[in-house]
């Protein structure tokens, strides 16, 4: 029984990593860059491409912009600042933000539990 309960966290520690992959490699990323903002000078540059823009919420103005518009672009960091936080398409991204931080807690608490499992069969005589 203890061997089968260590092969199923084993493959879910497995295919839950796989699935979380890319948004975990997407976080480190995005706050690499945030580390680093100053000497990348992203919070002097800004963003031209317009899908950049349009996901931010920066539009040009028109007739019928409201009190709410913002006349200069965002710089790079707040661009990859809102990246990072998950603050684009609302609240459901909000939460799979919070999902992956729980995600990153599951693997290693289940790759810890996985590594002791090994340890401690590779003492026993």
């Amino acid at each position: 029984m203890q061997k089968k309960n260590s092969n199923f966290i084993q493959l879910l520690h497995s295919i839950v990593g796989l699935v979380s992959f890319i948004l975990i490699i997407f976080l480190v990323l995005t706050g690499l860059l945030l580390n680093h903002s100053d000497e990348l000078s992203l919070y002097g540059k800004y963003p031209t491409n317009p899908v950049v823009l349009w996901l931010y919420g920066f539009q040009e103005k028109d007739e019928e912009a409201d009190e709410d518009y913002i006349e200069t672009p965002p710089t790079w960091e707040k661009v990859v600042t809102a990246f990072h936080g998950g603050r684009f398409f609302g609240k459901p991204i909000n939460l799979l933000v919070d999902a992956i931080g729980v995600i990153i807690l599951f693997q290693t608490i289940t790759g810890l539990y996985i590594w002791l499992k090994k340890l401690r069969a590779n003492k026993e005589p």
